[in-house]
């Protein structure tokens, strides 16, 4: 009989588009370890999950230092290639003698490189620079504004995308069935929501939070914009100001959802979804597989407030083209 690798799994994930897309690697074989931004809110969700614990990112260090004390051979999984933990983890787990799996990073992430800076593009300027001789000295780490500029050994190393087909080269294409069969087990978890199944969904972004322009005008904008029928609100994970208030047609559902707004609406099944621009359409439509009618509202944005933060890239319109 083959023998079964039983190496640690590691997966480090800064959003849930990241959460997901570790959870494809899972299987019943092997013990694996997630850590993620809100983690404390995800593990009671995810604890039925065989062999799988998840962790919150800010014990990440603690967890780091047992992996390289207790000499545990791990695979390692991740997304953010400008991150320095990630990037130690991913040495470690080489000198574990452990595999590298390099997933997409969301909107963009893994389309065609243009401009400079930033991680939608190759980056020529000074700090990115300085950035990557800091890595390599202090940490022997490569930092990367783009996939594309990854140096690996392609025997220790893989690439996966939910979009193959949108990648510089070559990535394996993520299990998504195996993946939607995993999440339909957590069902039981949004039993509450369903009262709301099949309504419109609002997907908030936190621009105001960032000074984009006056919250005044984002209320107005979005009265104008937003259907008059009862529309589901879920805001941005880092979102303060919410338009909840000024908007009386909005169910607000933050703290229903678990923080993971993306796997609610995987039970909700909304007929309709407005946003600005988000990668959580991209999720729905390509990562779980649902048809619904999409509404991305940056062009108006652009128009009635001239922030640029509202203009894409070409590659992200390839990314989100059919949504």
């Amino acid at each position: 009989m083959a023998r079964v690798d039983s190496a640690l799994r590691v997966g480090y994930c800064m959003t849930p588009y990241h959460l997901l897309e570790a959870l494809s690697f899972h299987d019943n074989l092997r013990p694996m370890i997630i850590l993620a931004h809100f983690g404390d809110r995800y593990a009671p969700l995810l604890a039925e999950i065989s062999g799988l614990r998840v962790i919150s990112i800010e014990k990440r260090r603690e967890v780091l230092s047992e992996l390289i004390d207790g000499r545990e051979k791990f695979d390692f999984h991740f997304a953010t290639l400008w991150n320095r933990t990630a990037l130690l983890y991913e040495r470690a787990a080489l000198k574990s003698g452990g595999q590298v799996n390099i997933f997409d990073d969301g909107a963009g992430g893994f389309g065609a490189t243009e401009g400079a800076g930033g991680f939608g593009g190759i980056s020529t300027r000074w700090p990115s620079f300085l950035r990557k001789l800091a890595y390599v000295l202090i940490d022997g780490t490569q930092y990367c504004d783009h996939p594309s500029e990854k140096r690996f050994d392609p025997k220790r190393t893989k690439f996966h995308s939910v979009r193959p087909d949108l990648a510089p080269f070559p990535a394996k294409q993520i299990d998504l069935p195996a993946l939607r069969g995993l999440l339909a087990g957590l069902g039981e978890h949004f039993l509450h929501l369903a009262p709301y199944r099949g309504m419109p969904v609002f997907f908030d972004t936190n621009d105001c939070d960032n000074n984009w322009y006056p919250f005044e005008r984002k209320v107005e904008i979005l009265k104008s914009l937003l259907p008059d029928e009862p529309t589901l609100y879920l805001p941005h994970p880092g979102q303060r100001l919410s338009v909840v208030p000024h908007i009386p047609q909005l169910i607000d559902l933050s703290g229903k959802t678990y923080r993971w707004n993306e796997l609610a609406c995987f039970f909700l099944q909304p007929k309709v979804v407005y946003s600005t621009f988000s990668t959580a359409a991209f999720t729905l439509r390509y990562v779980f597989g649902m048809s619904f009618q999409n509404h991305f509202m940056h062009e108006e944005f652009y128009r009635r407030t001239g922030n640029r933060n509202f203009l894409i890239s070409s590659n992200m319109r390839a990314y989100f083209a059919g949504i």
